[in-house]
């Protein structure tokens, strides 16, 4: 995507955030809450709501270490409890 943009390419995908320059375990963290997000077909402010009831910081990117971490967890338990409803239903 760098080399890309060297030439002078915008991203229309609004939905996109970079997550490389970020220290290795919260690197890890950032894309299992991405997996989640994507698999439940969420967007980025989503993600930033749970962050912010968690943890008080308005944007996940902000958070670090074990806050993000709780951020991973609510979203799991939810996703778990999405995945039960649409199986009673169905």
């Amino acid at each position: 995507m760098r080399h890309f943009k060297s030439f002078g390419f915008v991203s229309s995908n609004k939905d996109y955030r970079v997550i490389d320059n970020l220290p290795e375990v919260d690197r890890r963290i950032m894309s299992k809450i991405n997996a989640i997000r994507l698999d439940m077909k969420k967007s980025w402010n989503w993600v930033d709501g749970i962050a912010k009831q968690q943890t008080g910081i308005e944007k996940v990117m902000w958070v670090k270490g074990h806050p993000l971490f709780k951020v991973l967890q609510a979203m799991v338990i939810h996703q778990k409890k999405q995945k039960k409803k649409t199986e009673k239903e169905a």
